[in-house]
């Protein structure tokens, strides 16, 4: 029934501080939450980690996602691509 669909876009990004830097895949263990405000952050805060030099971003085609990673800081969030792969889904 796609009429009773819920989908949420979170306006946030969500910080973790990785156990190990060299495992910095969705699902990788953590030693707890990174920077930010318990750690979360405003996407406007995710663009300035962005700019960072040794910031790598990653599109997961698997899961429709982004995340950044430096070091073994991660953070998770939407962008304009992946927010337009979920009403494609949403859409169809």
């Amino acid at each position: 029934m796609p009429e009773k669909l819920v989908m949420g876009m979170p306006l946030y990004a969500k910080t973790w501080t990785l156990q190990d830097p060299n495992l910095h895949g969705i699902g990788d263990p953590s030693v707890g939450s990174g920077p930010g405000m318990d750690g979360a952050m405003a996407y406007f805060q995710v663009l300035d980690f962005n700019k960072q030099p040794g910031v790598k971003v990653v599109h997961d085609v698997n899961t429709g996602s982004v995340y950044s990673y430096n070091g073994n800081t991660w953070i998770g969030y939407d962008d304009p691509f992946t927010i337009s792969i979920k009403i494609g889904f949403a859409q169809a």
